[in-house]
């Protein structure tokens, strides 16, 4: 019988059909650079049709309920459409809202964490590169503004809580007003992290940044992590 990665929980079902997880060598290899740039190129036009068929005509400048769930649940639905219509189901991974992260899962009866959407790999669910999305409502540097993101990068990306078994992921901003320069260069003061240009989407308000992650003990996760870094921007004005 196979047996889970994590010894603090039983095995799941999925455990127990898919057996061991991959190695870390081999994640490297599977979430490689053109797998990874056809994930973003997803992430950028599924943006492209929700701003055009729905976020365009929201007025920003009004407070509402369970916001950043419910663009993620539209975006999640675009993203889908654009899958379906660029692949016509011929694509390794599939998209979700809220999936499980089972394998940080800290004891039997706790409930995991959940991403905000992840691409998950269709020949095994437990293999998931995440998306975190954050709505800002400036591009200003303040801890009420930042602090989610930057604690949800620093604390849960590269301690290996969020993307155990992929050396990459991305954190999207769902950014009410300001300037996306602006906010690269408050989220990288305010982390000492590089934000870089990333040159296959280089018309793009899109960033990336290089890590080192501690791996705990007994695990065989990627050391290396890139997160790349999406803003988008909800209204026209600027």
């Amino acid at each position: 019988m196979a047996r889970s990665r994590n010894s603090a929980t039983r095995p799941t079902i999925f455990d127990l059909r898919y057996g061991a997880p991959p190695t870390a060598d081999t994640l490297v290899r599977l979430w490689n650079l053109e797998l990874t740039d056809k994930l973003l190129d997803l992430a950028w036009k599924g943006y492209d049709q929700l701003y055009g068929g729905f976020l365009a005509v929201i007025p920003w400048d009004l407070d509402y309920k369970d916001l950043e769930r419910s663009i993620t649940e539209a975006y999640v639905g675009a993203i889908e459409d654009v899958m379906s219509r660029e692949y016509q189901g011929y694509f390794p991974c599939r998209v979700r809202h809220s999936p499980f992260e089972r394998e940080s899962q800290l004891t039997p009866k706790a409930q995991p964490p959940a991403y905000d959407l992840a691409f998950i790999l269709n020949s095994d669910p437990r293999i998931m590169w995440p998306i975190e999305a954050k709505v800002l409502k400036t591009d200003k540097d303040t801890q009420e503004n930042l602090g989610d993101y930057v604690s949800t990068l620093n604390e849960r990306y590269l301690a290996c809580k969020y993307a155990p078994f992929s050396n990459g992921g991305a954190m999207v901003c769902y950014m009410k007003r300001g300037n996306s320069d602006v906010l690269f260069a408050n989220i990288a003061s305010l982390t000492s992290y590089n934000l870089q240009d990333y040159s296959s989407f280089s018309g793009r308000q899109h960033k990336f940044s290089d890590h080192v992650r501690s791996i705990p003990a007994n695990k065989d996760y990627p050391r290396e992590f890139r997160c790349h870094h999406l803003v988008f921007i909800l209204s026209a004005e600027q």
